[in-house]
């Protein structure tokens, strides 16, 4: 009897704890839904207003609608890809690729941004590539960026209702055979929910905590320490992507993709 009470007593404790774990997933979730200052009807005209001006090909005012539109908190993939076009169109390579990086980073998968952002890197002068473009870690890291974050998400959320089922289960399950087979499935299910959540929790990292820039002047001097009378590394030049290591005061030190750093001022990249 004192066995079966105290069975009793851990069974609603645990399912309580089960629901918790289940719902925890979405806490972050919600806290990410987006605070729009315009409205939809604001969104809607500044949108239209781009979209007809483009049409017309006067893409200074397209701009300007554009970027209104983003500043007003609908920073949407479309409306970065859209301001990205114009800028090209107005010559301002070193901003039309930030505009389209900053599309990239929410929309990974999209081919059409890709596709602009390959056509606009003919116009960089700077060929600064690595022998690491062949290494097949940095293929995999390469693919891993494009992951769209809905995707991550999801397959963690699956993985964890999986394992959190199979923990269930194992523990409560009355039929032997399904009990034992919940029991067999749960490391399995315990690897698949940490796998998925080491690439959501890297995809976040490196999208929230790893900075990166685009070069927006002409050009801009490497220097060995941040100062103008450091020593020149190299010229580095619009539209370049890097690396932000740290900052020191005005200055920024910088990563090239070939693996050189030095320091630039910070004016001269803008963060994707």
């Amino acid at each position: 009897m004192e066995r079966h009470a105290a069975s009793g007593l851990f069974q609603p404790m645990f399912l309580a704890l089960l629901s918790l774990m289940l719902v925890a997933p979405f806490t972050a979730v919600g806290q990410e839904l987006a605070r729009d200052p315009l409205s939809d009807a604001e969104a809607v005209e500044l949108a239209t207003a781009g979209a007809e001006a483009y049409e017309r090909g006067d893409f200074t005012v397209a701009e300007e609608q554009y970027r209104r539109l983003v500043q007003g908190g609908r920073d949407s993939a479309a409306a970065y890809y859209n301001l990205g076009n114009c800028l090209y169109r107005l010559g301002r390579t070193g901003e039309s690729i930030l505009a389209w990086e900053r599309a990239r980073r929410r929309a990974p998968a999209d081919s059409v941004i890709l596709e602009n952002l390959l056509f606009a890197g003919d116009r960089i002068i700077d060929r600064v590539g690595g022998a690491e473009d062949s290494d097949p870690l940095e293929s995999l890291w390469r693919w891993h960026g494009r992951l769209p974050a809905a995707v991550a998400t999801s397959l963690f959320l699956v993985s964890w209702w999986f394992f959190n089922a199979c923990l269930a289960g194992a523990l409560f399950m009355r039929v032997p055979r399904l009990r034992r087979l919940a029991a067999y499935l749960l490391p399995v299910a315990l690897l698949v929910v940490m796998c998925s959540g080491a690439v959501l929790g890297l995809l976040v990292y490196r999208r929230n905590v790893v900075l990166q820039g685009i070069v927006q002047p002409a050009r801009a001097d490497l220097l060995s320490a941040p100062g103008e009378s450091a020593v020149r590394i190299t010229t580095i030049h619009e539209g370049l992507k890097v690396r932000v290591r740290r900052r020191r005061g005005d200055w920024m030190e910088v990563l090239l993709p070939n693996g050189l750093r030095g320091w630039v001022p910070s004016t001269a990249v803008a963060p994707i």
